[in-house]
């Protein structure tokens, strides 16, 4: 890490067992760096600095020393990809692929990726299965999530992998393919919400009818409410299928507008 911001390379430090963000944290050279996938961003000024904040954040990190810590570079203003993957005993073969949205902790995710151009999505497509073909070779069978990033600089760079059914699995696999439709990747965008704040789960499913807003399997557009209420941040999570990428944020905008100011 001490090498990386010597070179005034921001630096992201992940705890290997927790998801969504949720066990990293940002070390930038400068400061005012937004965190996109992160907690915090901190600005950590020469390496006096940087040793207090591993000694003060080490326990958190590590889970005081029990599990490991990764060093990695981050790279600003990058769009965060996943392509999935079933493993069988007769190969490896492509499930689906998205866009994860993080504000900054992932929220949410469009599938499949907007707007992807084709040298981006084929060294997705293809550093993903050479992931998969090793895993095959040893034994392991199902799915397997391959997270990549996609630089300013148009580089893809692949960040981890997760051999199990992920979040994004029943989004394409349960509501893309089984309710919209086998064509839904060339005909729909599917986006997908966690956390959306709601009094309940009743109400939430009536505001989506109420407004026109809930799915329609004539249309094969609308939205899905997919969890149980949950008690402990008072949420819902959502899946919306929409023509577009425009009209999936609309539909996202309108859905998040029904409750919106503490209207119950």
């Amino acid at each position: 890490a001490g090498g990386l911001l010597e070179r005034g390379l921001p630096v992201m430090l992940k705890h290997e067992f927790r998801a969504g963000g949720r066990g990293n944290e940002i070390l930038s050279p400068v400061e005012g760096l937004t965190p996109v996938g992160a907690q915090h961003a901190v600005h950590v000024n020469g390496r006096a600095e940087l040793e207090a904040y591993v000694a003060r954040r080490w326990d958190w990190l590590t889970s005081n020393g029990r599990s490991p810590m990764v060093v990695e570079r981050y790279h600003p203003d990058s769009r965060a990809l996943f392509a999935e993957f079933d493993i069988t005993d007769k190969g490896v073969e492509f499930a689906g692929q998205g866009e994860l949205i993080s504000a900054p902790l992932a929220a949410a995710q469009i599938i499949p990726a907007p707007g992807l151009a084709g040298d981006a999505l084929a060294a997705l497509l293809d550093g993903g299965r050479l992931l998969c073909e090793p895993l095959h070779a040893m034994g392991y069978r199902g799915t397997l999530s391959a997270d990549a990033i996609l630089t300013p600089e148009s580089r893809v760079l692949f960040t981890e992998y997760n051999g199990r059914i992920t979040g994004s699995t029943p989004v394409y696999r349960v509501f893309g393919e089984q309710v919209v439709g086998p064509g839904y990747a060339r005909e729909r965008v599917l986006f997908d919400r966690d956390g959306w704040p709601v009094p309940s789960f009743d109400e939430a499913l009536a505001a989506l009818a109420g407004a026109g807003l809930a799915y329609s399997p004539r249309t094969r557009l609308g939205a899905v409410l997919v969890t149980p209420y949950n008690t402990s941040n008072g949420s819902v999570r959502y899946c919306l299928a929409a023509e577009s990428v425009d009209d999936a944020w609309r539909g996202q905008a309108a859905i998040e507008a029904l409750f919106a100011g503490g209207r119950r």
